[in-house]
């Protein structure tokens, strides 16, 4: 009897070849309780990056840094959720300029300029998770996150967090 094995290399392949629905799929997928998509002016907006560890209280805030790299204006979403899934804010900036950086944050800091805050009152948010889309879908930005104190100065009152494609 032969054996037949398959190599890790092998395999690769073949899924890359065969695909998956589930990772390949463009529609916007599931998160927690439902789907992250957020309504703008342009129609749903789905996740194009994730950022965890989100804060945002008092004393401070987490800031997100969009760059816009892509040859086109690009209308960008960030939405902040609590580690319980639940929807807290969201922020919208239509037409982004080519080469442009915004900075987006659930309150006004000390140690930067920020483009759009959160409407409404300073939400509370401990742990929780920030997903940033864009229109066009899967226009070419970067982006970074620092939690902030909302009083302080940098570099002293920084903490990097770590920014992931989200499909």
């Amino acid at each position: 009897m032969t054996a037949f094995k398959l190599n890790y290399p092998a395999l690769a392949l073949i899924f890359l070849l065969v695909g998956s629905s589930e990772l390949s799929a463009q529609q916007p997928k599931p998160f927690g309780s439902g789907t992250s998509t957020v309504e703008a002016p342009q129609g749903l907006i789905a996740p194009l990056l994730r950022v965890t560890g989100a804060r945002a209280s008092s004393t401070l805030t987490t800031a997100i840094h969009c760059s816009n790299s892509d040859v086109v204006p690009v209308s960008i979403t960030v939405s902040y959720f609590d580690n319980d899934n639940n929807y807290v804010c969201g922020i919208t900036y239509d037409e982004l300029s080519v080469g442009s950086t915004s900075t987006f944050s659930t309150v006004d800091t000390a140690a930067f300029d920020e483009d759009r805050v959160c409407p409404g009152p300073p939400p509370v948010l401990g742990q929780g998770r920030i997903e940033i889309g864009t229109f066009p879908l899967n226009a070419r930005i970067i982006c970074s996150a620092q939690v902030v104190s909302l009083i302080g100065s940098t570099p002293a009152t920084l903490s990097s967090l770590d920014v992931f494609p989200a499909n």
